[in-house]
């Protein structure tokens, strides 16, 4: 689940912030489409990366319409989705034009008819999806999402019974975390050139315009030695490998959007003063105020297995592959920890085996992620990266 509509005010949280890596002494302008290959352009060379990649949800964060991209169910006829408002409802329908949302509005028959088609799906599906159309050159998001843990359709994050409103704007900061590119009229409009829009968020991402990569490739053979016109993240140092990732995880890239180079500046918050509980051993840190949604690097960077090593996003998270279980991140932590180490060991022994992320990073419900409809409030739950010790479990 995104809450585009909210992603405008994640900017002011990180108004106090300092550069993590030395920013360029002026901030590059915003790439052009012409600089991008696209990911088919990577395949030939990197093949077997491409292949694990494309299951990933980095690169399902953001799709064209069809069946298989959009998570909420659309039976023949349509799905008729009420609301606490008597004089409000929706139908999510497909047709041989593309998927729709309606809403209907009023008490009359027939009632007052609003619909658009959802143009570009926002999210992998694993916690849930919004939707966006177009209308020209202009970005919104339609006013309902499908939310994974209600296994149903509701209001958008910001969106309420009140009122079907299909014109909130998306601006080029939501975008430029859940897509690799697209050309915008400005930092702070919703107004774009809808064919520049590279969906997904590919390769190009992470390592920056190949397009001058690729064509160096062909021009001098695949075994040429190119590195200047593109970044591999992996000869970063730990500052600028953490970088990459807090640039849409936590940070604030310092220049307009789609100019971010790997390596380049990113700001961050901080580190947080930590609050304890009384509570013998299982003291620790409680409440840095600190969203579970697209803050895990503010997160990380304020915990003590971060602060005491060496270790990188990297350490947990191969980003060319589809994210394990999370007993499986339990082998991480045992390079550094062993499990008679834990204080729950006395009394659960090898039980505890494989639930270290559980316990020590746990899920918790996003304050930035909230739906008011008929069935009450609901709030997306994401696992937190700040590792620490959890009185409550929580």
């Amino acid at each position: 689940m995104v809450p585009l509509a909210l992603l405008a005010s994640f900017w002011l949280f990180f108004a106090q912030t300092t550069p993590l890596v030395a920013p360029p002494q002026t901030p590059r302008p915003p790439h052009q489409r012409e600089e991008y290959a696209g990911v088919d352009a990577c395949r030939p060379c990197h093949a077997a990366i491409v292949r694990t990649f494309v299951e990933t949800p980095h690169w399902l964060s953001s799709r064209a319409p069809s069946r298989e991209a959009i998570a909420g169910p659309i039976p023949p006829g349509g799905q008729d989705i009420v609301t606490s408002n008597p004089e409000l409802r929706y139908r999510v329908t497909a047709t041989q034009d593309g998927f729709f949302e309606t809403a209907l509005i009023g008490r009359s028959d027939p009632p007052q008819i609003r619909s658009e088609r959802i143009d570009i799906v926002i999210g992998s599906g694993r916690k849930g999806q919004t939707y966006l159309w177009w209308r020209g050159d202009e970005l919104f998001q339609l006013p309902l999402s499908y939310w994974g843990e209600l296994k149903a359709w509701a209001n958008s994050p910001g969106q309420s019974d009140r009122t079907a409103d299909f014109t909130r704007p998306v601006i080029p900061r939501c975008v430029d975390c859940h897509a690799t590119f697209v050309q915008a009229a400005a930092a702070t409009s919703n107004r774009y050139d809808p064919r520049s829009l590279l969906l997904g968020v590919s390769c190009e991402k992470c390592h920056g315009p190949a397009l001058a990569h690729v064509a160096a490739h062909q021009n001098r053979g695949r075994d040429a030695n190119i590195e200047a016109d593109v970044v591999n993240p992996a000869r970063l140092g730990r500052e600028g490998k953490f970088a990459v990732c807090a640039s849409c995880h936590g940070g604030q890239i310092v220049g307009p959007p789609f100019s971010y180079v790997p390596g380049d500046a990113v700001k961050l918050p901080a580190v947080v003063p930590r609050m304890r509980t009384s509570g013998g051993p299982t003291t620790g840190p409680i409440n840095l105020g600190i969203d579970s949604h697209g803050q895990q690097a503010t997160a990380l960077m304020n915990s003590r297995c971060y602060q005491a090593s060496a270790m990188t996003c990297e350490t947990c998270h191969n980003p060319h592959i589809r994210q394990p279980e999370a007993a499986a991140f339990s082998s991480k932590c045992m390079t550094c920890h062993t499990i008679e180490a834990c204080g729950r060991f006395p009394r659960d022994g090898r039980a505890i085996a494989g639930k270290c992320v559980d316990c020590h990073m746990p899920l918790q419900r996003s304050g930035l992620i909230v739906s008011a409809n008929a069935a009450g409030t609901a709030q997306a739950h994401l696992r937190t990266h700040l590792i620490a010790i959890y009185p409550d479990g929580r």
